[in-house]
């Protein structure tokens, strides 16, 4: 469940439904001077709202889902580290891959559009880097350091865009195929 906030107003509403299963690859309390290593794979089914907006601010407001099937592979690292003054550090690590399936859209959607717009879009697929170090500074302070690099490649639009349209696709309005 989220909440989205926007000028003033708010809803809730449920997101998509997602199913993993991780393989623990390597295991740091077997091999002590090794990482952990572990694979995940996950799988979102589009059960949140995406579709059927009456505007643009319904869109930002009611959108709880993404519209698409979308299978994510994500392979992390942790070790923990004991410090010279006996406390220890967690290092961690991860790289994802997320693609999704070509959508059918209708109207203004998750992925933006007009009233009249129909066609199908493929969302572009994300690679994503992250990288983090926690380390107890006091019993009740820790510092953490954390960095992320995203990239999502263009994503593909074939039909027709409609009139005035917002999100993903403003500025389109003829019948084409296009990289957004």
């Amino acid at each position: 469940a989220s909440l989205t906030i926007f000028d003033g107003d708010a809803r809730a509403h449920l997101g998509d439904t997602r199913v993993g299963i991780k393989f623990q690859l390597l295991d740091d309390r077997k091999h002590k001077n090794l990482p952990a290593i572990a694979f995940l794979i996950r799988q979102y089914f589009p059960t949140g709202k995406s579709s059927g907006f009456s505007n643009t601010r319904d869109q930002i407001l009611g959108a709880g889902g993404s519209g698409a099937f979308t299978t994510r592979f994500q392979l992390i690292t942790m070790k923990l580290l004991k410090t010279p003054w006996d406390s220890f550090m967690s290092v961690r690590g991860s790289v994802l891959t997320e693609v999704s399936v070509p959508t059918k859209v209708k109207g203004i959607t998750a992925f933006g559009g007009s009233p009249t717009t129909d066609g199908t879009v493929k969302p572009g697929t994300l690679l994503q880097a992250t990288a983090a170090a926690e380390l107890p500074i006091m019993e009740r302070l820790t510092l953490v350091l954390e960095g992320q690099f995203s990239y999502r490649f263009g994503s593909g639009f074939n039909g027709d865009m409609g009139d005035r349209s917002v999100g993903n696709m403003e500025g389109r309005s003829e019948e084409h195929t296009s990289e957004l």
